[in-house]
């Protein structure tokens, strides 16, 4: 068996351990002597989504833990005779209304050189019938996803629970990352303009951003990752008027005071390669200043400018 493999379950089994409660310190406290390091950081949680859940009968007894792959199983069964067969149990479809926690260990000093955990947070709640008592369905996939499902009240199937998501070595993963042939290399772009800026050097990258990953298949069928970058901040930024354009010390004035409340200089700068549009004219008007009479940013930083104005990028 793989470290990996081992490391991977040994996470496993200390979520499943763990009942989620209104802080994560516990959680944190078991994962970090899972990994056996000194420090393990909760960045921030991803909340509202859900994914299909399973079958459970009106009694509460399972008789699926995934509808996807029972529907799977079931496929070339009659499918009279499975509605026929479950009809007197009542059979409720479930989802897993969830939670990503993003937790941090920092592993050297580049902005990659990090662990990242992902821990899901969740909730089994009834969503709908598996089909209609009074009218059988045509075919499974009718049963799977029916055009016009009978919703039941979102009650609670079991109690929360945690369930490890993902071990993310960034640094040893940041090449695999997937872009377009012949594309730049966005995070890779990002994580060293954070090293070369006024941010990185005060501020490791990790402890202000996670990466919010995502598995596909590409149409050769290989599996791929793809990661994007999701603040730590905690709230909402000063908004940036498009329609009342600043230039000058106005612009300066929003600019720091936008990297005040967020917590670091260039906050404005990463904001807008990952998560705001209108940022856009920011940088665009910023730069312009610096190629004037204007002088408000330290040169590390002008430079990072100047390389977005003549090649921009974002990532969302």
């Amino acid at each position: 068996m793989s470290v990996d493999i081992a490391r991977k379950q040994s996470l496993a089994q200390a979520c499943a351990e763990v009942l989620p409660t209104a802080d994560l310190d516990t959680l944190a406290n078991k994962v970090r002597s899972v990994l056996a390091v000194a420090e393990l950081n909760w960045t921030v949680t991803r909340r509202g989504w859900h994914r299909a859940g399973g079958i459970v009968a009106a009694d509460g007894a399972r008789i699926a833990e995934s509808l996807p792959e029972w529907i799977a199983s079931k496929a070339g069964e009659d499918v009279l005779d499975l509605y026929e067969g479950l009809l007197a149990r009542a059979p409720r479809v479930t989802r897993l209304d969830g939670a990503t926690h993003y937790f941090a260990a920092p592993t050297g000093s580049q902005p990659w050189d990090f662990i990242q955990i992902e821990i899901e947070e969740l909730t089994e709640v009834a969503d709908r019938l598996l089909f209609d008592p009074d009218l059988p369905p045509d075919d499974i996939q009718d049963i799977g996803d029916p055009l016009d499902p009978l919703k039941v009240a979102g009650e609670g199937i079991a109690p929360p629970f945690y369930r490890f998501h993902r071990y993310l070595d960034v640094a040893r993963e940041l090449d695999h990352f997937s872009r377009a042939p012949g594309a730049p290399e966005p995070l890779k772009r990002l994580m060293g303009e954070w090293a070369a800026s006024s941010a990185g050097r005060q501020e490791r990258f990790c402890d202000h951003w996670a990466l919010r990953t995502l598995n596909y298949t590409d149409r050769f069928g290989a599996q791929r990752i793809e990661a994007f970058p999701i603040s730590t901040f905690q709230g909402a930024p000063a908004a940036y008027r498009a329609d009342a354009p600043l230039r000058g010390a106005d612009l300066a004035r929003f600019i720091h005071d936008f990297d005040r409340e967020v917590g670091y200089p260039m906050a404005w700068y990463f904001f807008m390669l990952t998560s705001n549009k209108k940022l856009h004219t920011v940088a665009q008007a910023v730069h312009d200043d610096l190629m004037g009479a204007y002088d408000y940013l330290p040169a590390q930083d002008v430079k990072i400018l100047n390389g977005w104005a003549h090649d921009p990028y974002v990532l969302y």
